[in-house]
């Protein structure tokens, strides 16, 4: 059966059949059944919904206790503000998005709103430490948490943790890298493994903490060149 079917006239983006729905569970359970009902528990990335179904999986996942649906709708989406407002009105699961947008005042917006219960900025994209600090703080005013969102090297990573433990209510802090067994190797000056058991330790060296280790940087390279 298929998993998506087209809906004329429904709020933009696809509609998941029955089936699709009862795929997505299973996988959800799956997880579930190893780490128990006492972690924290999320799931990413939907995009491409529309609006009625952007709250039938909210409805789906309730039973799963999930912190959190992310990007049910993408930030780019026309009217992706409106949107993302609908369904976080509707789901009793948590809505997250955020981590594309840029700036305070592009963020401003779905804070007030609010268009999510939780916001998702990425310090690396969303301005800076001393920018995402100010979105942080104007969430924290609103009553919205924040996750952070990140992916990139061990340099911006530390510039990240340094940001988050300058905001109030944050929940945690998504990592894409930890599989790539070269990541660590990108920086020296710090304690190795750089996450254990899921939590990073500060740095209080000067500056973020960390040196780039150029020559492990050259050998893995895309595209040979260093500066070219």
């Amino acid at each position: 059966k298929r998993l998506y079917r087209h809906r004329p006239g429904a709020l933009s983006g696809h509609s998941i059949t029955d089936k699709g729905f009862e795929y997505m569970s299973e996988f959800v359970e799956a997880a579930r059944t190893v780490i128990g009902y006492d972690k924290v528990l999320g799931a990413d990335h939907f995009g491409y919904l529309n609006v009625d179904d952007g709250i039938r999986l909210g409805k789906a996942m309730e039973q799963y206790s999930l912190a959190f649906i992310e990007d049910v709708i993408n930030y780019d989406r026309p009217n992706s503000l409106y949107l993302n407002k609908k369904i976080t009105e509707g789901s009793p699961t948590p809505t997250l998005n955020g981590e594309a947008l840029f700036g305070f005042e592009i963020f401003r917006p779905w804070i007030e709103q609010p268009a999510v219960d939780i916001i998702h900025p990425d310090m690396e994209t969303s301005g800076g430490i001393i920018e995402t600090k100010k979105i942080a703080d104007y969430a924290n005013m609103h009553g919205i948490p924040v996750m952070f969102h990140f992916a990139g090297s061990p340099v911006g990573c530390m510039a990240s943790v340094h940001c988050a433990c300058l905001v109030d209510d944050l929940i945690s802090m998504e990592n894409h890298a930890v599989d790539t067994e070269w990541w660590g190797d990108l920086v020296t000056g710090i304690d190795k493994p750089i996450i254990k058991n899921g939590e990073y330790t500060v740095p209080e060296k000067p500056g973020i903490g960390v040196e780039l280790n150029e020559e492990v940087v050259k050998e893995n390279l895309i595209i040979p060149g260093y500066f070219e």
